[in-house]
């Protein structure tokens, strides 16, 4: 056995030079594997930055797509309220239509259409030829069903080339009359690519709701209206976002990130995979390489010491035989040093780590600027809020410029002998259009008064019975024929007269919207404890179960049906919930379900009855003849004015802006001033301050515009004016003011 032992070891007894050589090999592979893990997990988090970047890149995208149609809607919008849709005939509109087309470049045509979707005007048609129809049209249906805007999807438009249709409603007289649409050219949407940093070879795309492409950006060709490969349709159908290696149309891989934007639409974006996974197969080729070569420097340097050693080891073995002999010992020398493989090989993976530090930091600055363009279109998005305020306020002011023409005209037509029953009849139209027009007026500004808190009740004791009373004969026309149960308890209230009666006429024509001719509504006023209570109740469509916690929301109404002749514009419940508030009491709505009909009840707190009965109503004094100017910068109210003023026996003149207006006013022996605000070249409130300076009290100034918030009538006081009237003015209110003539 022990010759067997020594003849083993013997076998596999090794040399000096070959221990070190395996020793090397064997310490190096552990270093090239662990090199190759890091260079996996910089290569892992790299992807996820990528990912990161896209993801960021794709909501300033959809941001842009999204601000890009609400702004075409928008346009269409104020589009939609022109003048010309009201009174203009076809060839009008479609004479201005084109004039508008000339502003908007990114439009190829507008459009429009019957409520049922028959095309009445196409820009792109010479007028009386007949004009083409479409087999995509579903968007305008639904414009139809829903009453909002709607977007559509890409398709032809017959001449070869694609377009994106946006339609919005036509309301008159609060029904839908009409639909207008504008089709967009598709390269507007390739500009919004500026938006993304997509790089040599990248590609982004906005795909609609169909997932076909309306824009896409890549250094290949495109078609408009095709669909990405089946892969990548498969999976944005079966997700909203996500981030992943796909293969494009072209064939090579991208890594891609996509996510939901307006309307049902997706943006994409994504990088190239190949130079990405190049920069990969790279970093491995070096680390290889340089494991290759620290490999052979080690088993060089192995070699070398090896062969140091096996000398060091001779000569100490010589030295230790010639100790044993007595001999002198030779001289003792070791030469070792550091292997420099390792130290190479962790040279190569920190470059490789700087390296990837530094796309890091380029990807956190890519991220700051998304950031920063997120946060300048967040403040484009504030300025076009304020802006459309803004627009609400001035619109309130250019609809009562015509309302002021048509109450003129109609008190000139009361005037003038006509016999005949259709001049009656017009004139009742126009007088009902007028009141139905200004209500609407009313009922926005009321709301912005409300909201801003600039609202003013001017509170007494009223008989809330004889109130309602009031409001219902001022509804005469609207309750003829119906079938209306009155049981009305006389109880007193401290109350604004005029919101009261706001509050019962809401409440009522809200219940003869929705109740059929043939059923009938129920009004009562009672006295519960310490409470005076209205309650209005209807046979009508009843609210169902989702609207009733929401049916005193701004703008929310019920499911109106074509024979609901009332329109409206979601106000009239918001305002009277808000009004009762501002009287102490409250409202609530109740309704057992659909076709069940409702009930509203208000509670308001109950007053002792006064110790007098109430004064009565002052009637209009008598009216002399006055010296009248008019300045008023609207031709047409101007002259309906004039009319009207002549027609009952003052002397009138006129003047159609501020310095003209302040001439005459100083140059003329008149009683009475009648001034707009919002006059050209100097405004109704400096007209006003030079004509006091120059006057004193001779004259008396009344105020005419269509400015009618608080401010304003403290503002022209602060200016000198006597009297304060909102446009449209009444004939029995601008007599009441001229006759406080001194």
């Amino acid at each position: 056995m022990p010759g067997l032992t020594l003849a083993w070891a013997s076998a596999i007894r090794l040399r000096l030079r070959t221990s070190l050589v395996v020793l090397v090999g064997l310490s190096l592979i552990p270093v090239m594997i662990f090199s190759g893990f890091i260079v996996r997990e910089l290569w892992l988090q790299r992807v996820s930055d990528v990912g990161e970047t896209l993801r960021q890149t794709n909501a300033a995208l959809a941001i842009a797509v999204e601000r890009d149609l609400a702004s075409t809607i928008t346009t269409l919008q104020t589009i939609a309220e022109l003048p010309v849709l009201k009174t203009g005939t076809l060839p009008d509109i479609r004479d201005e239509h084109e004039r508008l087309l000339l502003t908007h470049p990114a439009w190829s045509a507008i459009i429009l259409l019957t409520a049922d979707g028959a095309q009445l005007s196409d820009t792109r048609v010479p007028f009386g030829t007949p004009l083409p129809s479409f087999a995509d049209r579903r968007h305008i249906a639904r414009v139809a069903v829903s009453l909002n805007p709607s977007v559509s999807d890409v398709f032809s438009d017959g001449s070869r080339a694609h377009v994106v249709e946006v339609a919005v409603p036509v309301f008159r007289d609060g029904r839908l009359r009409f639909i207008l649409a504008a089709p967009l050219r598709l390269d507007r949407f390739s500009e919004l690519f500026l938006t993304a940093d997509v790089v040599g070879g990248g590609v982004a795309a906005i795909l609609d709701s169909q997932l076909r492409f309306v824009a896409r950006a890549r250094d290949s060709e495109w078609q408009v209206g095709e669909m990405p490969t089946p892969e990548f349709t498969s999976l944005l159908r079966s997700t909203a976002s996500g981030f992943g290696r796909f293969k494009t149309l072209e064939g090579d891989y991208v890594y891609t990130a996509w996510m939901p934007a307006a309307h049902g639409w997706r943006v994409a974006i994504g990088v190239p995979a190949g130079p990405m996974e190049g920069a990969l197969r790279r970093s491995l080729f070096r680390v290889l390489l340089a494991g290759l070569a620290a490999f052979g420097l080690s088993m060089a340097a192995a070699l070398v010491w090896s062969a140091r050693l096996g000398g060091t080891i001779r000569r100490a073995a010589a030295t230790a035989a010639r100790l044993g002999t007595g001999g002198p010992p030779g001289p003792a020398s070791s030469a070792i040093k550091e292997l420099h493989a390792l130290q190479a090989a962790h040279l190569d993976v920190d470059a490789r780590l700087r390296h990837e530090h530094e796309q890091r930091e380029r990807a956190e600055a890519d991220r700051v600027r998304l950031l920063a363009i997120a946060e300048v279109a967040r403040a484009e998005a504030e300025r076009t809020n304020r802006a459309k305020d803004e627009f609400l306020a001035m619109l309130g002011h250019e609809l009562r410029n015509p309302l002021a023409a048509i109450t003129h005209a109609a008190a000139v037509l009361d005037l003038t002998e006509m016999p005949d029953s259709r001049g009656a009849a017009a004139r009742q139209i126009m007088q009902r259009q007028v009141r139905h027009l200004a209500r609407i007026v009313d009922d926005l500004l009321d709301v912005a008064r409300m909201t801003t808190g600039h609202i003013v009740l001017e509170f007494r004791l009223l008989n809330l019975a004889q109130a309602v009373e009031r409001c219902l004969a001022s509804l005469a026309e609207q309750l003829r024929d119906r079938p209306v149960m009155r049981v009305l308890e006389p109880v007193w209230v401290q109350a604004d007269e005029t919101r009261l009666e706001q509050i019962v006429s809401n409440l009522v024509t809200n219940a003869l919207k929705y109740t059929p001719a043939e059923k009938g509504i129920r009004i009562t006023v009672t006295r519960e404890r310490t409470e005076a209570v209205l309650r209005v109740e209807d046979e009508g469509s009843g609210i169902p179960p989702t609207l009733l916690p929401h049916v005193f929301d701004l703008f929310v109404q019920g499911k109106r049906t074509s024979d609901r002749r009332v329109g409206g514009l979601g106000l009239g419940l918001t305002l009277v919930r808000r009004l009762v508030e501002l009287h102490g009491g409250r409202i609530e709505a109740v309704s057992a379900g659909p076709e069940q009909g409702s009930a509203f009840t208000v509670w308001l707190p109950e007053h002792a009855p006064p110790a007098a009965a109430e004064p009565p109503i002052p009637t209009a004094p008598a009216l002399e003849p006055r010296r009248v100017l008019i300045v008023e910068d609207n031709a047409d109210a101007r002259a309906m004015l004039r009319a009207l003023l002549e027609g009952r026996g003052h002397k009138v003149h006129e003047a159609p802006d501020g310095p003209t207006g302040l001439e005459a006013a100083l140059r003329l022996d008149v009683d009475v001033a009648l001034i707009d605000l919002g006059l050209p070249g100097i405004d109704g409130y400096d007209v006003a301050r030079r004509i006091r300076a120059d006057l004193g009290t001779a004259i008396r100034l009344i105020s005419v515009s269509g400015y009618g918030l608080p401010e304003h009538q403290a503002k022209a006081r602060a200016a000198g004016f006597d009297a304060f009237l909102v446009k449209p003015v009444t004939p029995e209110a601008l007599a009441k003011a001229i006759a406080s003539t001194k």
